[in-house]
């Protein structure tokens, strides 16, 4: 979300009143208000269907990681392997117990432990504070302050995941909605 809140901070000192509404939720679920109007973008973490939509990929890329308790045994690793997941209780998003798991475990993907799914990051960092399991996750989803005795470790080998806005084909915008997008595809092209 760098390249679109970057673009929205922008244009919010040039046009003040434009407003703007974000919902967080299952790709699926976001995808069908995205045809049905209600919704003008969606940023996916996928490849995206081009027959069905235009799309911006973003210049960053997400990378995979394990969010753990402090006093985890994997937190004094630098790195964690996908042996390593095989051992331990997993809270996986609900999105990537359908699209990831190949991608992440390939042949493997029936022997891990998925204890919990999840739409919202935050939700399933407060089930990793108590003790339920890990959560598998984008770096920077989630809250890792000090007080929260949250750590990060990446997966090794370094898995990274595409992000891109997409827009429905033959799209008709509002003025706020042309200027957003012209902004987003600019940025994103720098």
């Amino acid at each position: 979300m760098r390249i679109p809140g970057r673009c929205m901070k922008q244009l919010k000192e040039k046009y003040p009143a434009i407003q703007y509404h974000l919902y967080a939720g299952d790709t699926e679920m976001l995808k069908e208000k995205l045809e049905s109007g209600f919704l003008d973008f969606l940023m996916i973490a996928e490849d995206p269907d081009l027959s069905r939509f235009h799309s911006i990929p973003m210049p960053l890329k997400d990378r995979w990681g394990l969010i753990i308790r402090n006093d985890d045994p994997l937190a004094q690793k630098e790195t964690i392997t996908k042996e390593d997941l095989m051992e331990i209780p997993l809270i996986i998003s609900r999105q990537a117990l359908h699209q990831d798991l190949r991608i992440l475990f390939g042949d493997d993907a029936h022997r891990i432990h998925i204890a919990a799914t999840y739409d919202l990051a935050h939700n399933a960092s407060l089930l990793v504070q108590e003790g339920y399991g890990a959560l598998l996750a984008f770096d920077h989803l989630a809250d890792l302050g000090p007080s929260t005795g949250l750590t990060f470790r990446s997966i090794s080998p370094a898995l990274y995941t595409s992000m891109h806005l997409i827009y429905r084909k033959y799209q008709i915008f509002s003025p706020q909605a042309e200027i957003f997008l012209d902004a987003v595809s600019r940025l994103a092209e720098e």
